[in-house]
């Protein structure tokens, strides 16, 4: 059961949306970034972490969207990928299989060309 406004014509899309939204707040939170184990306390800091943790995780969907293109993720009997994009891609940057220029390139290559000039002026400091 669904509870929807009358407003909504198709109350299981707007879910699936949400629904979406929720597995990325868990992979910040504890699905590979593990946002909550820094025991940050002063908002700023929290604040700056979470813009870059929110970065990071687009470029590993991103990265994931093209990992699955080269070898798909296996689906389960009940129709939905074993896991996620963001969760291929860490495992690949954990595996030994991963070269860092090979995945920088994958990613930049699918990115708008804002994005491309962000990373090229991007530093440690």
């Amino acid at each position: 059961m669904l509870a929807h406004s009358k407003d909504i014509e198709d109350p299981t899309y707007a879910y699936s949306l949400r629904w979406g939204i929720e597995l990325g707040f868990r992979a910040m939170k504890s699905g590979g970034f593990n946002m909550e184990d820094t025991k940050l306390i002063k908002p700023d800091r929290i604040t700056t972490l979470y813009q870059i943790i929110a970065i990071l995780t687009a470029f590993a969907h991103k990265g994931g969207i093209v990992l699955n293109a080269i070898k798909p993720i296996k689906i389960r009997s009940h129709g939905r990928k074993s896991i996620s994009f963001i969760r291929l891609f860490l495992d690949f940057l954990r595996s030994s299989k991963a070269h860092v220029t090979l995945v920088y390139r994958a990613i930049t290559s699918y990115l708008a060309p804002p994005w491309k000039n962000f990373l090229k002026n991007c530093r440690v400091r």
